[in-house]
Protein backbone atom coordinates (compact mmCIF):
# COMPACT_ATOMS: atom_id res chain seq x y z
CA UNK A 1 0.00 0.00 0.00
CA UNK A 2 2.58 2.31 -1.13
CA UNK A 3 -0.09 4.53 -3.09
CA UNK A 4 -0.61 7.98 -1.18
CA UNK A 5 -3.85 9.78 -1.11
CA UNK A 6 -4.92 13.47 -1.79
CA UNK A 7 -7.69 14.31 0.96
CA UNK A 8 -8.86 17.86 0.60
CA UNK A 9 -10.63 19.15 3.78
CA UNK A 10 -13.08 22.40 3.51
CA UNK A 11 -12.08 23.65 7.40
CA UNK A 12 -9.45 23.54 9.67
CA UNK A 13 -10.54 23.05 13.46
CA UNK A 14 -8.91 21.16 16.22
CA UNK A 15 -9.54 17.92 16.28
CA UNK A 16 -9.20 14.91 19.06
CA UNK A 17 -8.89 11.22 18.22
CA UNK A 18 -12.16 9.93 17.09
CA UNK A 19 -13.86 6.59 18.30
CA UNK A 20 -16.20 4.13 17.76
CA UNK A 21 -18.48 1.54 19.79
CA UNK A 22 -19.85 -1.18 17.76
CA UNK A 23 -22.23 1.08 15.43
CA UNK A 24 -24.31 2.39 18.67
CA UNK A 25 -24.10 5.55 20.61
CA UNK A 26 -22.17 5.16 24.14
CA UNK A 27 -23.93 6.35 27.00
CA UNK A 28 -24.36 9.69 27.79
CA UNK A 29 -22.44 11.46 30.59
CA UNK A 30 -22.05 14.88 32.61
CA UNK A 31 -19.34 17.49 30.68
CA UNK A 32 -17.93 20.46 31.09
CA UNK A 33 -16.18 19.98 27.79
CA UNK A 34 -15.14 22.82 25.43
CA UNK A 35 -18.83 22.52 23.86
CA UNK A 36 -20.29 24.63 26.18
CA UNK A 37 -19.02 28.26 25.30
CA UNK A 38 -20.49 31.28 25.15
CA UNK A 39 -21.92 32.04 22.14
CA UNK A 40 -20.46 35.63 21.09
CA UNK A 41 -22.40 38.79 20.24
CA UNK A 42 -26.08 39.34 19.52
CA UNK A 43 -27.88 38.14 16.60
CA UNK A 44 -31.07 39.26 14.63
CA UNK A 45 -33.18 37.81 12.91
CA UNK A 46 -32.28 39.16 9.76
CA UNK A 47 -28.43 38.02 10.25
CA UNK A 48 -29.66 34.11 9.63
CA UNK A 49 -31.69 35.25 7.43
CA UNK A 50 -29.11 36.79 5.39
CA UNK A 51 -26.54 33.78 5.89
CA UNK A 52 -29.46 30.80 4.87
CA UNK A 53 -29.64 32.98 1.60
CA UNK A 54 -25.78 33.28 0.95
CA UNK A 55 -25.34 29.27 1.29
CA UNK A 56 -25.60 26.86 -1.68
CA UNK A 57 -26.93 24.21 1.58
CA UNK A 58 -28.99 24.74 4.62
CA UNK A 59 -28.84 26.27 8.22
CA UNK A 60 -31.33 24.56 10.50
CA UNK A 61 -31.82 27.14 13.31
CA UNK A 62 -33.48 26.29 17.11
CA UNK A 63 -37.54 27.03 15.66
CA UNK A 64 -37.38 24.59 12.99
CA UNK A 65 -38.45 20.81 13.44
CA UNK A 66 -35.27 19.13 12.05
CA UNK A 67 -33.05 21.17 15.07
CA UNK A 68 -33.05 18.61 17.49
CA UNK A 69 -31.72 15.80 15.46
CA UNK A 70 -29.51 18.12 13.47
CA UNK A 71 -27.72 19.13 16.73
CA UNK A 72 -27.32 15.73 18.30
CA UNK A 73 -24.11 13.99 17.49
CA UNK A 74 -22.67 10.70 17.83
CA UNK A 75 -21.37 10.91 21.52
CA UNK A 76 -25.00 11.70 23.79
CA UNK A 77 -23.15 13.31 26.17
CA UNK A 78 -23.25 16.73 24.24
CA UNK A 79 -26.71 15.92 23.51
CA UNK A 80 -27.72 19.05 25.99
CA UNK A 81 -25.49 21.63 23.83
CA UNK A 82 -27.81 23.82 21.80
CA UNK A 83 -26.02 25.04 19.36
CA UNK A 84 -27.36 28.89 17.38
CA UNK A 85 -27.46 27.44 14.16
CA UNK A 86 -26.18 24.27 12.44
CA UNK A 87 -24.74 25.16 8.32
CA UNK A 88 -24.96 21.80 6.55
CA UNK A 89 -22.33 23.33 3.82
CA UNK A 90 -22.27 22.01 0.17
CA UNK A 91 -19.04 23.68 -0.73
CA UNK A 92 -16.04 25.17 0.26
CA UNK A 93 -17.92 28.37 -0.30
CA UNK A 94 -20.15 28.19 2.24
CA UNK A 95 -17.48 27.46 5.00
CA UNK A 96 -16.02 30.41 4.34
CA UNK A 97 -19.81 32.39 4.67
CA UNK A 98 -19.89 30.45 7.87
CA UNK A 99 -16.36 31.57 8.99
CA UNK A 100 -16.75 35.48 7.87
CA UNK A 101 -20.26 35.28 9.19
CA UNK A 102 -19.11 34.26 12.71
CA UNK A 103 -15.69 36.16 12.91
CA UNK A 104 -18.12 39.70 12.16
CA UNK A 105 -19.98 38.26 15.26
CA UNK A 106 -17.05 37.21 17.47
CA UNK A 107 -19.15 33.91 17.31
CA UNK A 108 -17.58 30.92 18.23
CA UNK A 109 -17.27 27.79 15.45
CA UNK A 110 -17.78 24.01 15.94
CA UNK A 111 -16.56 21.82 12.60
CA UNK A 112 -18.36 18.84 12.19
CA UNK A 113 -18.49 15.81 10.10
CA UNK A 114 -19.19 12.51 11.58
CA UNK A 115 -19.65 14.18 15.16
CA UNK A 116 -17.60 11.48 16.94
CA UNK A 117 -15.47 14.08 18.75
CA UNK A 118 -14.94 12.65 22.29
CA UNK A 119 -13.85 15.83 23.70
CA UNK A 120 -17.02 18.15 22.48
CA UNK A 121 -14.96 20.15 19.36
CA UNK A 122 -17.92 18.88 17.24
CA UNK A 123 -21.08 21.04 18.60
CA UNK A 124 -20.61 23.94 20.26
CA UNK A 125 -23.25 27.25 21.20
CA UNK A 126 -22.25 28.83 18.50
CA UNK A 127 -22.65 28.42 14.92
CA UNK A 128 -21.75 24.48 13.99
CA UNK A 129 -20.42 24.24 10.25
CA UNK A 130 -21.47 20.58 9.47
CA UNK A 131 -19.09 19.29 6.22
CA UNK A 132 -21.20 16.06 5.61
CA UNK A 133 -22.87 17.50 2.50
CA UNK A 134 -19.25 17.55 0.87
CA UNK A 135 -18.36 13.67 0.44
CA UNK A 136 -17.23 13.71 -2.99
CA UNK A 137 -14.63 10.70 -3.81
CA UNK A 138 -12.40 11.14 -6.52
CA UNK A 139 -9.22 8.55 -8.19
CA UNK A 140 -7.02 8.84 -10.42
CA UNK A 141 -3.58 7.61 -11.14
CA UNK A 142 -3.05 6.44 -7.62
CA UNK A 143 -4.44 9.54 -5.44
CA UNK A 144 -7.91 10.14 -4.00
CA UNK A 145 -9.93 13.29 -3.87
CA UNK A 146 -11.89 13.28 -0.94
CA UNK A 147 -14.68 15.67 0.65
CA UNK A 148 -14.25 16.94 3.95
CA UNK A 149 -17.89 15.20 4.76
CA UNK A 150 -16.90 11.94 3.81
CA UNK A 151 -17.32 9.07 5.93
CA UNK A 152 -14.83 6.02 6.34
CA UNK A 153 -17.17 3.34 4.85
CA UNK A 154 -17.77 5.54 1.66
CA UNK A 155 -14.14 6.56 1.23
CA UNK A 156 -13.07 2.77 1.95
CA UNK A 157 -16.12 1.54 -0.59
CA UNK A 158 -15.21 3.81 -3.28
CA UNK A 159 -10.83 3.29 -3.24
CA UNK A 160 -12.06 -0.32 -3.09
CA UNK A 161 -13.31 -0.37 -6.37
CA UNK A 162 -10.19 0.98 -7.73
CA UNK A 163 -8.15 -1.95 -5.55
CA UNK A 164 -6.52 0.87 -3.56
CA UNK A 165 -7.19 2.43 -0.29
CA UNK A 166 -5.42 4.52 2.72
CA UNK A 167 -4.37 3.55 6.18
CA UNK A 168 -7.40 4.97 8.24
CA UNK A 169 -9.46 3.92 11.37
CA UNK A 170 -12.20 0.58 11.53
CA UNK A 171 -15.54 2.93 12.82
CA UNK A 172 -17.39 3.13 9.36
CA UNK A 173 -19.21 6.35 10.12
CA UNK A 174 -16.07 8.45 11.14
CA UNK A 175 -15.09 11.24 9.51
CA UNK A 176 -12.54 11.45 7.13
CA UNK A 177 -11.38 15.21 7.95
CA UNK A 178 -11.30 14.89 11.57
CA UNK A 179 -9.45 11.89 11.46
CA UNK A 180 -7.15 13.11 9.12
CA UNK A 181 -6.17 16.29 10.78
CA UNK A 182 -6.24 14.63 14.18
CA UNK A 183 -3.34 11.64 12.99
CA UNK A 184 -5.63 9.34 12.08
CA UNK A 185 -4.86 5.65 13.66
CA UNK A 186 -5.93 2.88 12.60
CA UNK A 187 -5.95 -1.24 12.28
CA UNK A 188 -2.98 -0.80 9.85
CA UNK A 189 -1.14 1.76 11.23
CA UNK A 190 1.70 -0.48 12.50
CA UNK A 191 2.88 -1.94 8.95
CA UNK A 192 1.29 1.61 6.86
CA UNK A 193 1.46 4.71 8.96
CA UNK A 194 -1.72 7.10 9.75
CA UNK A 195 -3.54 8.52 7.86
CA UNK A 196 -1.83 12.13 8.02
CA UNK A 197 1.06 10.41 6.41
CA UNK A 198 -0.59 10.22 2.75
CA UNK A 199 -1.95 13.51 2.92
CA UNK A 200 -0.10 15.21 0.02
CA UNK A 201 -2.32 18.49 -0.05
CA UNK A 202 -5.13 19.94 1.97
CA UNK A 203 -7.59 22.65 0.54
CA UNK A 204 -8.65 24.75 4.10
CA UNK A 205 -10.45 27.73 4.96
CA UNK A 206 -8.74 29.89 7.28
CA UNK A 207 -10.03 32.59 10.04
CA UNK A 208 -9.83 35.14 7.63
CA UNK A 209 -12.33 33.53 5.84
CA UNK A 210 -9.97 32.71 2.35
CA UNK A 211 -9.76 29.40 0.86
CA UNK A 212 -6.13 27.99 0.65
CA UNK A 213 -4.49 24.97 -1.15
CA UNK A 214 -1.83 24.03 0.72
CA UNK A 215 0.87 21.02 0.56
CA UNK A 216 4.95 21.16 0.62
CA UNK A 217 5.23 24.23 -1.58
CA UNK A 218 2.54 26.84 -1.36
CA UNK A 219 1.30 27.61 2.89
CA UNK A 220 3.93 24.82 3.57
CA UNK A 221 3.01 25.99 7.54
CA UNK A 222 -0.19 25.21 7.14
CA UNK A 223 0.35 21.70 5.16
CA UNK A 224 2.97 20.58 7.86
CA UNK A 225 0.37 21.96 10.76
CA UNK A 226 -2.15 19.79 8.90
CA UNK A 227 -0.03 16.81 9.03
CA UNK A 228 0.86 17.22 12.68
Amino acid sequence: MERRTWLKAAALAPVAAAGCSGGHRPAGQRSGSPAARSPGGRTAPADWNALAAGLGGRLVRPSDASYDGARRLYIPRYDKVRPLGIAYCAGPDDVAECVLFAARRKMPVAVRCGGHNYAGWSTGEGLVIDVSPMAAVEHDDGRATVGAGTRLVDLYDRLAREGVSVPAGSCPTVGVAGLTLGGGLGVVSRAHGLTCDVLESVEIVTADGQRRVCDGRRDADLYWACRG
